[in-house]
C-alpha cells in the first residue's frame, strides 16, 4: 500500500520529459485549458504551460493521475502564470456544457 501512495505522489509532482521533440510526457497536470494541433495550454502544480508545435495530439490524458502524453513536433515549451480559474472555465468544462 505504501508503494502505491508513493507512486501516486510522484505522478502529481510536476515533471516534463521530451524525447527527440516528438514525444512529451508531463506529470503534475491539473487542467487542460486549450487544445488544438498547434497549441496545448495546461495548468500544472507549478505554473501554466504552453506547448507549441505541429501535428500535436494527446496520446494519453489522465487528469485524475495528473498525466498527459503528447505526440507531434514540439517547437516550444513556455511557462506562464496560471490560467483557467481567473480567466473563466477550463477547456473541458466549456466542451461538456
Amino acid at each position: 500500500m505504501e508503494q502505491n501512495q508513493d507512486q501516486e505522489y510522484i505522478e502529481r509532482e510536476h515533471c516534463l520529459i521530451l524525447e527527440h521533440r516528438r514525444s512529451l510526457k508531463i506529470t503534475g497536470v491539473t487542467d487542460v485549458i486549450a487544445y488544438d494541433e498547434h497549441i496545448i495550454q495546461i495548468n500544472t502544480t507549478d505554473k501554466a504551460l504552453e506547448i507549441r508545435g505541429d501535428g500535436l495530439h494527446m496520446k494519453q490524458l489522465a487528469l485524475d493521475k495528473g498525466i498527459i502524453e503528447v505526440e507531434g513536433c514540439v517547437n516550444s515549451l513556455e511557462y506562464q502564470e496560471q490560467k483557467g480559474q481567473s480567466q473563466g472555465e477550463s477547456f473541458w468544462k466549456r466542451l461538456l456544457r
